[in-house]
């Protein structure tokens, strides 16, 4: 049956970043894209926030100057995931710059149904929190004292005129957890979404083709 130890998994979890580090970057910094929300703040030990905004300017007015010549403009998509993608830019330079270590901010149930950006916040050292979901996240962010203001903050992308994450989805984390945990099997609807989801997305957390 299944139960989860948020004081003995968060202790774990110290540890386990505290052990990467000596591994893996002894001295090093932690370097973390601060949004503000429930997995940046979590996660957080040193932040950074990325100012990406004329970046983001320049590159939709190159697209735009550009059209004529390329035959093609800007898609909806490249244009949602431009600013997290330019962020992990930002984060990177500051990472090479201050002896750090980015630390990634995914979580389970994010990845589990692909809502992340390749090469956005799906770039990283190091994951600590890929195997936790986000209902247990929560318990952790509530242990720990974290104001829940910011823990439970509702989770968005921040776009403008942007839908909630839930509203995007058709279904609620705590739907989604239950199912990934074995807990509770949704309606036959919303786990076909589910299970949709998972299978056109997982290319973004396997390792890209290769010629053998």
């Amino acid at each position: 049956m299944y139960s989860f130890n948020a004081l003995g998994t968060k202790d774990r979890l110290v540890a386990w970043i505290r052990d990467w580090f000596d591994k893996n970057g002894k001295g090093c910094n932690a370097v973390i894209g601060l949004s503000g929300g429930k997995d940046s703040t979590i996660m957080a030990a040193l932040c950074v926030e990325a100012n990406v905004g004329g970046m983001t300017t320049a590159l939709k007015q190159m697209f735009a100057d550009g059209k004529e010549q390329w035959g093609f403009e800007m898609s909806v998509q490249a244009e949602q995931n431009m600013p997290p993608r330019l962020r992990m830019v930002t984060l990177y330079a500051i990472s090479q710059s201050n002896n750090g270590r980015v630390m990634g901010t995914c979580n389970l149930s994010e990845n589990y149904i692909g809502y992340l950006t390749k090469f956005g916040d799906g770039a990283s050292d190091v994951e600590p929190m890929a195997n936790l979901t986000v209902t247990e996240l929560l318990q952790i962010g509530d242990l720990m004292g974290i104001p829940a203001e910011w823990v439970h903050k509702v989770p968005t992308d921040d776009l403008p005129h942007s839908k909630t994450d839930e509203e995007k989805f058709g279904f609620t984390y705590a739907t989604l957890d239950k199912y990934i945990r074995g807990i509770e099997t949704p309606e036959p609807e919303i786990k076909e979404k589910i299970d949709r989801m998972h299978r056109n997305n997982l290319f973004k957390l396997q390792l890209v083709d290769t010629f053998q």
